[in-house]
């Protein structure tokens, strides 16, 4: 982002906060921990959620964008090659640089990626579908044992 010379505002805090800090530009601000009641509000003003954890199980921020209708840019692994569907809900990258994230974030404006679909896409994971899905497993497995 300050390649892009865009605006970036980084969410949470961590380890690597005070490093990033350090080599950030003007762009790119650091609001810390955000209560998940002010979480939507930050959002709407989104136009895409980055996300570049490593193999994460399942992850639940790009969820939660897709949930308010954001576009999620991740890294191809882990838990998002299940939740984001790639040029319908997000953009996935391959290869782990600077290089693909910019790319990406320069195509966001171009690609077909709309509210709609991010959300319809974060409802496969909602509440009631996962209780449903929970309650067929252990249907199934009764059954079988009987």
């Amino acid at each position: 982002f300050n390649q892009l010379n865009k605006k970036l505002v980084v969410i949470g805090t961590g380890r690597e906060e005070k490093n990033l800090r350090k080599i950030a530009g003007p762009n790119i601000s650091f609001p810390g921990f955000i209560p998940e009641n002010r979480l939507p509000s930050i959002l709407t003003n989104a136009k895409a959620m980055i996300n570049c954890a490593i193999n994460e199980d399942f992850g639940m921020a790009p969820v939660e964008a897709m949930a308010n209708g954001i576009p999620v840019i991740a890294y191809a692994s882990g838990g998002v090659l299940e939740t984001v569907k790639h040029q319908k809900s997000g953009l996935l990258f391959y290869d782990y640089n600077p290089t693909s994230i910019c790319r990406l974030v320069e195509t966001l404006d171009k690609s077909n990626l709309s509210p709609w679909q991010c959300r319809s896409q974060a409802q496969q994971f909602s509440e009631i579908k996962f209780e449903k899905k929970i309650k067929k497993v252990i249907r199934d497995a009764i059954t079988k044992r009987v």
